[in-house]
């Protein structure tokens, strides 16, 4: 896998809020989806008007992020379809799945794993095939040959031409007329694929969760034990605010934690020094404390 740039490339901001930002942008554009706000805006915006995001700068092409990125997915689809096949291997089956060759059977989970291991194959060895096409070498050996390994192959051949693929093949990264996306030759089309395919498999892995953060020392108003960390929410997976104990399932609001915490900082119980500084509670009295 060829090296990883990790250079910064500029993000998009508020054009105006930098009084010697040119009114009209002169690098050329990463056609990555980094820029897909200031197409919109770019799209949609009177004449007259100045767009108020700034572009991301290719290097030459393609900014660094978004070729970075696509390292990552294409390193990582490997050991999430690893991941998959152990799931479509292993999964149990629900109590309610019909007999097979029912038509109101519904799709087993295990079958849209599957599916999903056949769209990762079949999109990286594509790619590749494409890449040997375009570039004249040789053709893809596949007789006799397994499909893990040669999506395992895939993975570690196109890496080492994802720059050329992005940066110095003819750019026909244009709309279909007919479906208004990218014509599925484009380097746009290209990341966009790996991009969805890594996305698709990360969730059904169930590697895309957030885990909550822990509050390792505190311990709980409750219970008394370490076992404190921040709520998040099922269905946003944001975080809520409130603190949730693992162990007693008690959730404790800000402002009864700040509470909590203060009285830990003023008795110094349980709560060393680096924990008072990281909330930002001053030190205790301990001529008040002892005199109470």
């Amino acid at each position: 896998m060829p090296r990883v740039d990790h250079r910064v490339s500029r993000r998009p901001y508020w054009a105006h809020s930098d009084p010697n930002t040119p009114s009209v942008h002169t690098e050329p554009p990463c056609p990555g989806r980094c820029n897909d706000r200031w197409r919109t805006a770019e799209a949609g915006r009177d004449p007259a008007d100045p767009n108020p995001f700034v572009p991301i700068d290719g290097d030459p092409v393609w900014c660094t992020a978004s070729r970075n990125k696509l390292y990552y997915a294409l390193a990582n689809l490997p050991y999430l379809a690893a991941l998959l096949a152990v799931e479509a291997e292993h999964g149990t089956s629900p109590e309610a799945e019909r007999v097979s060759g029912s038509t109101s059977r519904p799709l087993h989970e295990r079958d849209a794993v599957t599916l999903l291991i056949d769209a990762i194959w079949s999109g990286l060895v594509e790619r590749e095939d494409q890449v040997r096409r375009e570039r004249h070498l040789s053709p893809r050996v596949s007789a006799g040959v397994r499909r893990g390994v040669q999506l395992q192959a895939a993975a570690l051949f196109l890496p080492r031409h994802v720059d050329w693929f992005l940066q110095q093949r003819p750019n026909d990264d244009r709309l279909d007329p007919d479906t208004g996306e990218h014509l599925h030759s484009s380097a746009r089309a290209f990341a966009d694929q790996i991009a969805a395919l890594e996305r698709r498999a990360l969730h059904a892995t169930r590697s895309d969760e957030r885990k909550p953060e822990l509050r390792p020392d505190v311990p709980c108003p409750d219970c008394d034990l370490k076992a404190l960390e921040y709520e998040i929410s099922v269905s946003t997976q944001l975080a809520t605010g409130d603190t949730r104990c693992r162990s007693c399932s008690q959730r404790f609001s800000p402002a009864r934690m700040e509470q909590w915490l203060a009285i830990l900082a003023y008795h110094g119980r349980h709560s060393p020094a680096t924990v008072r500084a990281w909330y930002g509670i001053g030190e205790p009295d301990r001529a008040e404390s002892s005199a109470a």
